[in-house]
């Protein structure tokens, strides 16, 4: 039998590193999960967004500013020249 002497700062190495590891294949476990959640949640959007463009309703344009008599009246004395001749 081959036994493969492992000397104790050897041994600490090997421990760390399973520790290390282990916090990695957590974090990989926990941003899989996310990902899984972010697609189940699209999965979900998915058919009420395209029920939108399906049934071709658009949002509707922004409505146009009012033009008052009062803007008007603004706008012209802005362009009357007074000649104080």
């Amino acid at each position: 039998m081959d036994d493969q002497i492992i000397s104790p700062i050897e041994e600490d190495e090997v421990e760390q590193n399973k520790e290390e590891n282990k916090e990695i294949e957590e974090e990989i476990q926990k941003l899989i999960e996310k990902e899984e959640n972010n697609f189940e949640f699209m999965e979900v959007m998915k058919p009420l967004l395209s029920s939108n463009n399906e049934n071709n309703n658009p949002l509707p344009p922004p409505p146009k500013p009012l033009r008052t008599s009062l803007n008007r009246r603004n706008r012209s004395d802005r362009l009357t020249v007074i000649d104080e001749d």
